[in-house]
């Protein structure tokens, strides 16, 4: 095979001393249940990156550097297995704890925070967070009546004024 006598046939080794150029819609395929191993070694010294796939008007898709940085230029991944590293600077992985600021915690089932177990829908207008004591935390209806300083009072006989003493028989609901 010389610089103008190209020729097909199957080697064991192949070595471009400046490029190898594969015609396009050509494939490198495995000699047995298509498996194919494709290594690239660098020197120890290399700065220039590993491997790089670009397009023809030379944007790079994907490129290892030769410290092993891997850049994509976008991914789509059905699955995503992250055993640490950061995201955003954030912190990541399965034994360290997610920290940082966020502004949005979304679940598809419960969310439990700091033992406390959060309802999966919103409550109804004037409803608060009730726990039943065991980290459970539920909607329910502010009701109850008491009395401020001897006057009767609950949902339908509200009082006003200055008060010295206030009791409240089961909950106190402050608007």
């Amino acid at each position: 095979i010389g610089f103008s006598t190209p020729a097909a046939g199957t080697f064991t080794n192949l070595t471009a001393n400046d490029q190898l150029v594969v015609n396009a819609g050509a494939s490198i395929i495995g000699d047995t249940i298509n498996e194919v191993t494709l290594n690239v070694k660098g020197v120890s010294s290399q700065s220039a990156n590993l491997f790089n796939v670009e397009l023809s008007d030379g944007t790079d898709k994907l490129t290892v550097s030769s410290s092993g940085v891997t850049t994509l230029a976008s991914l789509v991944a059905t699955t995503a297995d992250i055993n640490g590293g950061s995201i955003d600077g954030t912190s990541i992985g399965a034994n360290s704890p997610n920290t940082g600021a966020f502004t949005a915690l979304s679940a598809t089932t419960s969310v439990t925070l700091n033992g406390l177990i959060y309802p999966t829908a919103d409550g109804s207008a004037n409803h608060f967070l009730k726990t039943d004591g065991s980290g459970n935390l539920s909607f329910a209806e502010a009701t109850g009546t008491g009395n401020i300083d001897g006057r009767t009072i609950g949902s339908s006989t509200p009082a006003n004024g200055t008060f010295t003493t206030l009791t409240a028989n089961d909950q106190l609901l402050v608007n």
